[in-house]
């Protein structure tokens, strides 16, 4: 096999790869999506974090029937303090130091003049990359881009 073929090869296994792995580390912990009316005003979700290190909680309003008056998100350890909280659609991020169980509880107020009292949520919590993912990831597809701009 001539140099340049094993060499376009194995940039391309090399990204392939990198991109791979880099894509990997977003899978979240937690991921749901749920509502709220006014006999129902919280929820509560338990979750299991393996792998210590930062993770970002995040809390949207989705509005599908009416968007909430109040909305809320708070996680906490099994057993333990409070990782964060926000009370309003947004984010935060927290640092699990050990793999645990936690705990995640919803919380909302829906306006009680709609004709169809129910508001809808959606919660995401996943580990935050590293950034020697982002530029593992970066330097695969530079790998595969200049293999393909040298043919």
């Amino acid at each position: 096999m001539p140099y340049s073929k094993k060499l376009t090869t194995l940039a391309c296994a090399v990204g392939l790869a990198l991109g791979a792995a880099a894509a990997q580390a977003a899978d979240p912990v937690l991921e749901v999506t749920g509502t709220l009316d006014a006999t129902n005003l919280s929820d509560t979700y338990t979750f299991n974090i393996d792998t210590p290190g930062p993770y970002l909680a995040t809390l949207i309003d989705i509005a599908l029937f009416v968007p909430f008056t109040a909305l809320g998100l708070g996680v906490t350890q099994t057993g333990g303090a409070t990782m964060g909280s926000i009370t309003s659609p947004g984010s935060f991020t927290f640092t699990a130091t050990a793999a645990d169980s936690f705990t995640a509880v919803v919380g909302g107020i829906v306006p009680s003049g709609a004709a169809l009292p129910i508001g809808t949520y959606g919660v995401t919590v996943t580990l935050v990359p590293e950034p020697e993912t982002s530029a593992m990831m970066l330097v695969g597809m530079g790998l595969v881009g200049w293999q393909l701009r040298r043919k």
